[in-house]
């Protein structure tokens, strides 16, 4: 045996022991089994050989069977993988039994919008009214879809990796169309959505390609735009070097509130308020306690709230109900909480026999 070969040999065996020792200190249901299951989601995949490469890339790397669940529609938007995450039965199983998730969706989220820019219909002075909007609705899709994953999860740790496209996919799909100043102009919103994809807990991205679209080597293309084999293999070289680290997914938060022994903390909140808005509610007491919203009828205010000690709905709230994001004892959960467009959204923290011990917020969406 060769020096070179020789070295080779010890670094995929000291590889395969990192894995192994990673797998071993996580708690997660990939640990030394003979069996891997991988989860495969996204539009990404239809031209392409990489959730094929990557199967069998796990499959080496952890020395397992790979069983391989795909969900993968070619034309569908990433609003309607959140439907499915939160309606369909059998992917919701395939998810909370995963060892290995992967996820990836094509920039296709904003064709409409890109093409309504380029017609002078994306509306407001600038003519991006239509990407600022579309680009915030994919923003919270995604949120919505680590949210749900970590909802089925349930503090089960996964390996989760997502991949994200580099720039070069503007003149690799509009070619000489498209100009400089266009270019400058939607390329930040695309790098925005796919900024908050790597950036959130727990999810290991992989950016294919960071490289100037000019200098990607051509035999990683079929036709300028979707990937060869070659080009499949590079992405899942990147996949690879993430390594097979499991994580706990506990989605995202715009705010958390934390119950003590006589109220609650909130955690700032900056820039504009979302709707609906993300709340992580954690209480590690031993309180029956629940964050509540109200809207208030005119001339009512916060101390109202405080003064109000009767059983039953309040005179001074709008509405015939009043929605409970309630954890439970020494819990946190994280909940989805729609508000009401234009009125003051009170948050309300109040424990079960004594009734309201605070108001934190006033959101105004």
């Amino acid at each position: 045996m060769s020096a070179n070969s020789s070295h080779k040999h010890i670094m995929k065996s000291l590889f395969r022991i990192f894995v192994l020792t990673a797998l071993i200190a996580g708690v997660s249901a990939c640990a030394l089994r003979e069996t891997v299951e991988l989860v495969v989601i996204g539009n990404a995949f239809g031209s392409n050989t990489i959730p094929q490469l990557y199967e069998a890339a796990v499959a080496e790397d952890m020395d397992a069977k790979v069983n391989t669940y795909s969900w993968m529609k070619p034309a569908a938007s990433p609003a309607t993988y959140l439907e499915n995450l939160q309606t369909e039965t059998e992917l919701r199983k395939a998810v909370k039994n995963a060892d290995v998730i992967l996820i990836s969706f094509s920039p296709s989220w904003g064709n409409a919008a890109d093409n309504m820019y380029f017609n002078d219909l994306c509306g407001g002075d600038d003519n991006q009214d239509c990407q600022r909007k579309t680009t915030a609705k994919a923003k919270r899709d995604w949120i919505s879809i680590v949210n749900t994953i970590a909802e089925l999860r349930d503090e089960q740790p996964v390996i989760l990796r997502v991949i994200s496209w580099g720039d070069w996919v503007y003149p690799a799909y509009y070619g000489d169309t498209i100009t400089q100043e266009d270019y400058a102009v939607l390329v930040p919103y695309f790098r925005e959505y796919q900024s908050l994809q790597a950036s959130m807990p727990g999810v290991g991205a992989a950016l294919a390609f960071a490289e100037d679209y000019n200098d990607i080597p051509s035999e990683y293309f079929t036709d300028g735009l979707h990937l060869s084999d070659a080009g499949s293999a590079a992405v899942v070289d990147l996949l690879h070097n993430l390594g097979y680290e499991p994580a706990i997914i506990e989605g995202f938060a715009d705010l958390t509130v934390t119950f003590n022994e006589t109220g609650c903390t909130v955690t700032p909140l900056e820039g504009e308020i979302p709707n609906p808005i993300y709340i992580r509610v954690e209480n590690p007491t031993d309180g029956d306690n629940a964050l509540l919203t109200l809207t208030l009828k005119e001339g009512n205010g916060v101390e109202d709230i405080l003064a109000f000690g009767d059983n039953g709905l309040p005179p001074f709230m709008e509405g015939t109900t009043i929605p409970h994001y309630s954890p439970g004892k020494n819990a946190k959960n994280l909940f989805e909480v729609p508000l009401v467009d234009g009125r003051e959204n009170y948050l309300v923290c109040a424990q079960d026999g004594v009734g309201a011990l605070a108001v934190p917020l006033i959101l105004k969406p």
